[in-house]
């Protein structure tokens, strides 16, 4: 009996030792990886936005860098995430309403390229003004240090951050209206 009683009780401090670690190997991982978006933002704010090319829904490879607009906004996002499918006509309504002054980026990271042409099918390009990216290895929200999605970063013309908007977004609200309109005072003048 006493035998049985000293096993458990050394199972039961096994099991202890090994929850305490698993759960500072979790956290020290966690410290980690936000150090690490912390700095990518820290570059982007300075500027130092980093290029990456990808293919359109046309199969064109296209530059990040090479858009241009008085305001960017690059938009993580994948049709599977049903608050970016929620979110989505707001955002292509903002785009169009600011009639060529913001530019619009959308990087899919769906699996299957068929995936993002029925969403646009069905809800539109967005016009002119719109790039559908594809990154199915989701390399590109990686490098920008996206932690999930919908997620969007808006850009001045020189590739600056202005602002990093995690999770959804009403883009038709008039306070969402009201900051873009702020947004391009201060670029005109």
């Amino acid at each position: 009996m006493k035998k049985k009683t000293w096993l458990s009780i050394l199972m039961v401090n096994v099991m202890l030792v090994l929850f305490i670690g698993y759960w500072r190997t979790k956290d020290e991982q966690s410290a980690a990886k936000h150090q690490l978006i912390a700095e990518r933002l820290d570059a982007l704010e300075n500027g130092n936005t980093p290029d990456f090319t990808l293919p359109d829904i046309d199969g064109k490879e296209r530059a990040f860098l090479n858009v241009e607009g008085e305001l960017i906004l690059l938009h993580f996002w994948a049709t599977w995430c049903a608050p970016c499918v929620i979110e989505y006509p707001s955002l292509l309504r903002l785009i169009e309403d600011f009639d060529g002054k913001i530019q619009l980026v959308a990087v899919s990271s769906d699996e299957e390229k068929k995936d993002i042409l029925r969403f646009v099918k069905r809800f539109g390009r967005g016009g002119q003004h719109t790039l559908h990216l594809w990154d199915p290895e989701q390399r590109v929200s990686e490098q920008y240090g996206t932690e999930k999605l919908p997620e969007t970063y808006i850009f001045n013309s020189e590739f600056q951050l202005l602002r990093k908007v995690p999770n959804t977004e009403d883009w038709d609200a008039p306070r969402v209206r009201d900051f873009f309109r702020f947004l391009l005072e201060q670029t005109e003048a």
